[in-house]
Order: structure tokens, then C-alpha cells, then sequence
């Protein structure tokens, strides 16, 4: 499963707080902070809340190990090019150790 994380450009940014039963952020109004309700759900559960209230976190997260994932990526077509092999066996660190000595 992919998530389409450009679907949430534009969100109300971090950090956002729960009480109660709404989601608030803070948001500028007439040059002061202010909190803003942006959500309001019908839950007993608060582990509910924690997690929309993780949800920039959390956003934030995927977009940064995206970012590792294509770098290890890179970094894996970089090392099969320089030691002309195929670095996903299980047996890579040795050979790559091997060629070292």
C-alpha cells in the first residue's frame, strides 16, 4: 500500500494538541497565537486522539524515510556498480569485506 502524501500539502502545521474531544493547532489571529479546533470526533478511546493529534508527526516521518529509502536505493546501485555485483545476497558483507583485504 502507497500513501499519496501530497494529498496533505497545505495542512495545518505541527504541533497539533487534543483535549477533550477536539484536535486544536495553533494558528496566528490578529498578530496573537491562538488555538484552533480542527477536528472533533466521537471516541471513548484517547489513544484516538493521540494519533490524530501524531498525524503531522507521523506525516512528517513517512516523508523523511521516503527520502532514506531512496538514498539507501541509490546507494545500493552505487556499490553494484563499483564492485560489479549483485550487493542483495545474503552473503554481501563478506564479499564486500573480502575485497577490501
Amino acid at each position: 500500500m502507497t500513501i499519496d502524501t501530497d494529498k496533505y500539502e497545505g495542512h495545518s502545521p505541527a504541533p497539533w494538541k487534543w483535549r477533550s474531544n477536539h484536535i486544536f493547532c495553533t494558528t496566528e489571529y490578529k498578530e496573537e497565537e491562538k488555538l484552533a479546533a480542527i477536528a472533533q470526533w466521537i471516541s471513548t478511546r484517547s489513544q484516538d486522539a493521540k494519533l490524530m493529534a501524531d498525524a503531522p508527526l507521523l506525516l512528517a516521518e513517512v516523508k523523511r524515510l521516503r527520502k532514506q529509502v531512496v538514498a539507501l536505493l541509490h546507494e545500493n546501485e552505487r556499490l553494484e556498480a563499483m564492485y560489479h555485483m549483485d550487493v542483495h545476497g545474503d552473503d554481501t558483507l563478506a564479499k564486500l569485506l573480502e575485497m577490501k583485504k
